[in-house]
This record gives structure tokens, sequence and C-alpha cells, in this order.
């Protein structure tokens, strides 16, 4: 009976994390950034018949994009490994030939690999010459192991890396920028600014978080509607956001 109330926990826990990607609402605590990745990816949904490989599935929250793509999986096994087209051991080699795949979607993923530059020419191999790769991955964001957290990028840099792997870089988006941004690390992090110590400021700074709690949904259509400039960069004007939750990468295989 606990296996069976441990697997339906899980369940839930897996469509929640599901939905606020691919359908996030006002509200969610991650709002204000998985909106923008969404807007992000959506730039480069289509619904042509591609090979698509997403390189470090998890639960692959954005297939839904590609609805008529022959789309495949790459993950370290998760249970019996069943579900995936390819399961990847330590060496990140996906047991497919060169090649292969038009698109190469990538989200998340590359703060949490060991050697980014082994991930991305591994990325290059697969892709048939053309092809294009879409990857996200973080600016500014909290340490989140699973089970490492190893690298944050600036615009530049990531750029850099991508070059070097032998990509030919189309753009980068900065995604959740300026104040925005700072708005979504006060939603995480606002509780924070108080101490447990009672004093006029801290009771001030609690009162304010919990007024903000409670009108979360107002103030995130606000941030919607006074700042769509800051969601989604262009390549162009991303000089103009100096601080940002997230990067997007549109890079393509050299013909």
């Amino acid at each position: 009976m606990q296996i069976r109330r441990l697997d339906q926990l899980t369940s839930l826990l897996t469509d929640e994390h599901l939905r606020q990607r691919i359908d996030p609402r006002h509200g969610d605590v991650f709002y204000l950034h998985l909106s923008d990745l969404l807007l992000g990816i959506k730039m480069h949904a289509t619904d042509t018949h591609l090979d698509v490989l997403d390189f470090g599935a998890g639960i692959s929250p954005y297939r839904s994009l590609f609805p008529n793509a022959n789309y495949q999986r790459a993950d370290f096994a998760i249970g019996d490994g069943e579900a995936l087209d390819y399961v990847l051991n330590e060496s990140l080699v996906v047991d497919a030939p060169d090649n292969k795949f038009d698109l190469i979607l990538s989200t998340q993923v590359l703060e949490h690999v060991k050697a980014p530059g082994h991930y991305l020419k591994e990325c290059l191999r697969l892709l048939r010459p053309g092809g294009k790769l879409v990857l996200s991955t973080h600016g500014i964001f909290e340490d989140h192991p699973c089970p490492l957290d190893l690298h944050r990028w600036t615009a530049d840099g990531l750029e850099l890396l991508c070059t070097e792997s032998g990509f030919n870089v189309v753009a980068v988006n900065k995604l959740t920028t300026n104040a925005r941004a700072l708005f979504f690390l006060y939603d995480h992090f606002g509780r924070s600014t108080h101490r447990r110590a009672f004093s006029l400021y801290s009771a001030l700074l609690s009162a304010q978080f919990r007024i903000y709690r409670r009108f979360r949904k107002s103030f995130h259509k606000w941030a919607d509607d006074f700042f769509p400039a800051s969601r989604v960069t262009t390549n162009e004007n991303r000089n103009k956001y100096r601080l940002y939750i997230c990067l997007l990468v549109h890079a393509t295989k050299p013909l």
C-alpha cells in the first residue's frame, strides 16, 4: 500500500512538473522564468516532419511543440529505461550514427554536464549538415543538483563554447532579464530578506512578502504587460540586458 501511494505521489509530482513547463500559469512560483523559456522554445516549434533528438530528455516537456516529428529521447535510465530510445552512460555518447538528426533539443541540461564541450561535439556529430541545435541553460539560477549542478554562463561565454565546438551560432537569446529577473528571484528568496529575530524592519519586510505572495497572480500578469521586451531578448539587442536567468542558443552544423 505504501509503495502504491508513493507511486501515485511521484506521478502527481511528475504531472505538475510537466504542466508548469508546457502550461505555466500566473501564480506559479517559477512562472516568470518558465513562461519565458516556453516563449523562446516556441520560436523553434514546427509541424514539419523532422528527426528530432531530445538530448537529456527528462520528461520531455516540449515534445508537443513538434507534433509531426520522429521524436527520439536520450537520457540516463529512468526505472527500466523502456521509454527512452537511447540510454546514456557517463560518456554521454548516443548509440546512433553520424548525421542522423535534423534538430537536437537540449533544455536545462548543459549546466549538469561534466564536460560541456564533449556534449556539444556529440550534438555536432549527431546532426546532419545544416541541422539545428536549440539549447537552453542557465545564466543566474539557484543551485539545483541533478545529481550535480556544475556550470553557469554569460551570453558571450556560451556563444564562444558553441563556436569552439564547431557550431555556427545564429542567435543567443537572454531570457527573464533585468527587472523581470529580479522579480523572479524575489519570488524565491523574498522570504529570506527578513530575519527571524523580531525588529520593525524585519516585520515590514515580512509583511511586504506576505502581501506580494497573496497577489502573486496579479503581479505576474502586470510583469507580462509591463516588461514584454525583458522576456526573450533578440540577438541584436541582447547587450542592453545585463541580468538574465537563462540563455537560449540557436546554432547550426556547418554545411
